[in-house]
């Protein structure tokens, strides 16, 4: 059931599938022609449902120098993910091993109900993932 899952405040089942109510997600087809080079999307909605925003900041300590890194952030509740981004860290140029290297990750989590508390597990993994340097 858990394969087509649209989240808000105001849930409706419908063939296995939970649907909205309300205008929290949209979903917009695109259709490229083999010609195309590319398409401008304009997406217009009246938000009607609530939402958290979480801000993650992963700090990447004694990084090889002129590396590049992927990091990823998962996050949880439950058993279930609601959340992933990956992203990556260019390599600066230097002799020595980067410090306190940052980077921000912010997630739009919607709220199913509001007036529950919520606990979340964040998970994050980081990788060299260029060793074109040997």
């Amino acid at each position: 059931m858990d394969e087509n899952i649209i989240f808000s405040n105001n849930m409706d089942y419908i063939n296995n599938t939970k649907t909205a109510n309300c205008e929290c997600l949209l979903q917009e087809n695109v259709e490229f022609a083999a010609s195309d080079d590319y398409k401008n999307v304009n997406i217009v909605s009246t938000l009607s449902c609530g939402g958290k925003i979480l801000k993650v900041i992963v700090k990447l300590n004694n990084i090889c120098k002129n590396r590049k890194i992927a990091i990823g952030v998962i996050i949880y509740e439950k058993d279930r993910i609601l959340a992933f981004k990956v992203s990556k860290v260019d390599p600066t140029e230097g002799t020595i091993a980067r410090e306190n290297e940052e980077k921000e990750f912010w997630f739009a989590l919607p709220d199913e109900n509001a007036n529950q508390k919520r606990n979340l597990a964040i998970n994050v993994f980081a990788h060299y993932y260029d060793f074109s340097v040997f």
